[in-house]
């Protein structure tokens, strides 16, 4: 058989598997299929339609029946029995009583694919092997939506709906501050003298940063790594309008510890890859636990999220650690905590570690001080960061960053970081994790400042704010957008944008004109800016939007199935959405990824689209 007829079958087999694989489950929670019982449903899941996929938590055998008997397995190609491996994503059809008294949980119905032959499988796995998560869960009416968002100024409120179609299961809650936003700008751009004679800020730049209108001035503050930030730079760190997107959203994520939103593999999963992910740390009763462990008990006891804190100390440390996590000088200090500048900032973190600094005898005991054992470090550590941070409602990683609440008593000193591009950090770093873990869409709360006398227009950072898109001419068209603009094509827009908020992610300069074409953003709709008699026009691109009506389904599955297949020729914005993973050409793994990313298995992401 030929390659090309291979790729034919196995391309109609694939598409054929996504329009099954959204299995609909009726609102009190039973499938159509007969004999299979679901989850069921609550109130809050009322007029929902549920699906669900499940994680392979250990490498598992797949069976034709709910049952370990003989004979009952699906064999491969080489003779021997099919095994799903760890991390192995499937969709999740039913549950059924087992059939085996040897496994006597249920089992999971799946629909599995085997690529060696492209035949397609409804088939069992057993639960104890299969973490369960739902794919799609209750959302808000849009009155009740548009009621809980009042406190938020219209400013805002575009982004928020747009999130909202994303995700209908994300709370946003405003803090509203007395704070002047200009005044607040200004404290935290300020730069002081330390008690040791050098220059401390309270907001800086890494080095890294090579452009050099981001910085204040060209000395650095500690004499090695970080300058002084721009005042422009920490306007627009500081304002949340510039960071309601689908990632850096999670700078505002509430870091609370919840029990049944935090589990161990979640914690695992972001140590992967990292100096902590198999290493094994002794408890104070001597006990040996993994890292993830020891997060998870930090958290319980802190009441400070156990993702937070893994990804803090990833932040701080690197992926192979630091002299703050090898314990080469005999003490531990996995977050940082008294890393301030001033010689060596790690050097100082140690010299906490073993001391506590100045804190009272009571919180040294009550934080496990001297920190000599990366438990203690990392227990004791989160323990701080708990009645420190968190408690006082300093919860988010951006207010850990910025001191909003005591700079309403005027002092805005408490905070946990001086880079100013840490909570933006933090929520990349959450966003991949979620992702990862097929997340994303729980429910979650997010807690965004809203400060007085806020400009209207959010500043932009230095050496963004003209954008030349007529660039024969010298005209700066654009002062600012939210998105990527790179030849004839903007991209990096999520599907189901609305008209509305798709505008507001340009300024346009003065006598700048805007007209989308079409009463919907999509894939193909043409942008065109004029001035002066001068034009420019866009096409937008989004990545899985194939056929441009904004909405990533079935119908955008059946289109790269046909473009395979040569039933079909995609128009070049087209080909560009329909290349899902970015890599080559339209292939297979594009056909997958956009099964996987409807069913909720895979991200599909509006970044570095070319």
């Amino acid at each position: 058989m030929s390659n090309k007829k291979i790729l034919q079958g196995i391309s109609l087999l694939l598409s054929l598997i996504l329009i099954t694989s959204i299995f609909p489950i009726d609102v009190n929670g039973q499938t159509t299929d007969t004999g299979i019982v679901t989850d069921t449903a609550t109130e809050s899941t009322k007029n929902s339609i549920i699906a669900y996929f499940g994680i392979v938590s250990s490498n598992s055998y797949i069976r034709i029946e709910p049952s370990a008997k003989t004979g009952k397995n699906i064999m491969g190609v080489d003779g021997n029995p099919i095994t799903l491996s760890k991390g192995f994503v499937v969709p999740i059809l039913g549950q059924v009583p087992s059939q085996d008294t040897s496994y006597p949980n249920d089992w999971y119905k799946i629909r599995y694919v085997y690529m060696n032959t492209g035949v397609e499988y409804e088939c069992y796995i057993y639960s104890d092997n299969v973490i369960k998560r739902p794919a799609a869960i209750y959302s808000l009416s849009d009155n009740e939506f548009e009621n809980s968002i009042s406190l938020f100024p219209e400013s805002y409120k575009p982004y928020l709906r747009a999130l909202h179609a994303l995700y209908p299961n994300w709370r946003f809650e405003a803090r509203v501050s007395t704070i002047d936003f200009t005044q607040f700008v200004k404290t935290q751009a300020e730069v002081k003298q330390g008690n040791k004679g050098e220059t401390t800020s309270q907001s800086s730049i890494h080095k890294t940063r090579e452009n050099e209108s981001w910085r204040k001035s060209s000395s650095l503050v500690d004499g090695k790594s970080w300058y002084h930030a721009a005042d422009d730079v920490v306007a627009y760190y500081s304002d949340p309008r510039n960071f309601l997107n689908e990632v850096d959203i999670f700078q505002f994520e509430s870091l609370a510890y919840s029990k049944t939103g935090h589990t161990i593999e979640g914690v695992q999963k972001i140590l992967n890859g990292t100096f902590m992910e198999s290493q094994k740390i002794t408890d104070l009763n001597g006990n040996s636990i993994s890292y993830a462990e020891a997060y998870m008990i930090a958290a319980e006891q802190s009441k400070v999220s156990p993702y937070s804190l893994a990804i803090s100390t990833i932040l701080e440390n690197g992926k192979t650690g630091t002299m703050l996590t090898n314990g080469s000088r005999g003490y531990y200090n996995y977050f940082g905590i008294g890393s301030v500048p001033g010689g060596s900032p790690q050097e100082n973190g140690l010299a906490f570690a073993q001391t506590g600094g100045s804190w009272s005898q009571e919180m040294k005991n009550q934080c496990l001080i001297p920190w000599n054992t990366p438990y203690k470090a990392i227990v004791g550590g989160a323990l701080f960061m708990g009645k420190s941070y968190i408690s006082i409602g300093q919860n988010t990683a951006y207010f850990k960053k910025f001191d909003i609440f005591s700079l309403e008593d005027g002092t805005a000193i408490h905070q946990y970081m001086q880079d100013i591009e840490y909570p933006v950090k933090e929520a990349l770093q959450a966003y991949k994790n979620y992702s990862a873990l097929g997340i994303l869409a729980y429910s979650r709360t997010f807690i965004i400042p809203v400060y007085q006398n806020m400009p209207e227009i959010p500043t932009a950072l230095p050496g963004t704010t003209a954008l030349s898109l007529v660039a024969d001419a010298g005209k700066d068209m654009i002062l600012s957008s939210s998105y990527k603009m790179t030849g004839d094509y903007i991209s990096g827009i999520q599907p189901g944008i609305s008209l509305e908020a798709f505008k507001t992610g340009f300024i346009l300069g003065q006598g700048v004109t805007m007209t989308v074409n079409g009463d919907k953003v999509g894939t193909g709709t043409t942008v065109v800016f004029t001035k002066e008699g001068l034009t420019k026009t866009y096409t937008v691109v989004i990545r899985g939007d194939i056929n441009g009506d904004s909405k990533v389904d079935v119908s955008d599955l059946l289109m790269i199935r046909n473009q395979i297949l040569d039933t079909t020729t995609l128009t070049p914005s087209q080909m560009i959405a329909a290349n899902i993973d970015g890599q080559g050409g339209i292939e297979i793994v594009d056909l997958l990824n956009l099964r996987n990313g409807i069913i909720g298995t895979y991200t599909i992401t509006q970044e570095n689209i070319k």
